[in-house]
């Protein structure tokens, strides 16, 4: 009778873990770690939806003395119909100085948001010198499920980025200049 109990029990376990499987992604990629001051940075934002969705809502959140006038452009309509993405669903908010909602969807009553893939394009201007993380997370209740209508769980990625002044042209050729010098010398006075 235990043994029934315990088998009975591995099998919901396994039907609760099977069901909750699929997964939900938005990720962001930068086209580099570091950025030197002044420049324009690049982030991919990409999705992995593998369970239909309604779609939703998701923060980027940021530091304002690094980066700034972030814009997010998501790919065309037709790009993004392949997702299932009705692009008049599809917005971006900037909510304060250093946060941004991003939204997309669908209201099609015959199939949900899936697929895998690019969203779109994030740039960003570098303002500031340091460090700065882009931080991706639900807001406004998230992403539901296309067939439950229930809250889905998205894994999100953030992004730590850099950013460095640059090295003037002349100083480095100042301070390779006087290193080859040194060097120079050093041989001289050794031999």
């Amino acid at each position: 009778m235990r043994l029934k109990h315990i088998v009975r029990f591995g099998l919901l376990l396994t039907l609760a873990i099977a069901n909750n499987t699929q997964a939900l992604e938005i990720k962001i990629n930068p086209s580099q770690d570091t950025f030197f001051l002044g420049e324009q940075g690049k982030a991919n934002i990409n999705i992995n939806i593998d369970k239909e969705s309604f779609g939703g809502t998701f923060e980027i959140s940021y530091d304002s003395h690094i980066i700034n006038n972030l814009n997010f452009e998501f790919l065309s309509s037709d790009s993004l119909d392949s997702y299932g993405i009705q692009s008049e669903f599809s917005k971006v908010e900037q909510k304060t100085p250093e946060k941004m909602d991003i939204s997309f969807g669908t209201l099609s009553f015959s199939k949900g948001v899936s697929g895998t893939g690019l969203l779109g394009i994030l740039t960003f201007d570098t303002v500031g010198t340091g460090e700065t993380e882009i931080v991706l997370k639900d807001v406004l209740g998230g992403f539901n499920d296309f067939n439950s209508y229930q809250k889905q769980h998205v894994d999100y990625s953030s992004a730590n980025i850099s950013v460095v002044n640059s090295v003037p042209l002349p100083t480095a050729f100042w301070l390779f200049g006087s290193a080859f010098v040194m060097l120079f010398a050093k041989t001289r006075v050794n031999s």
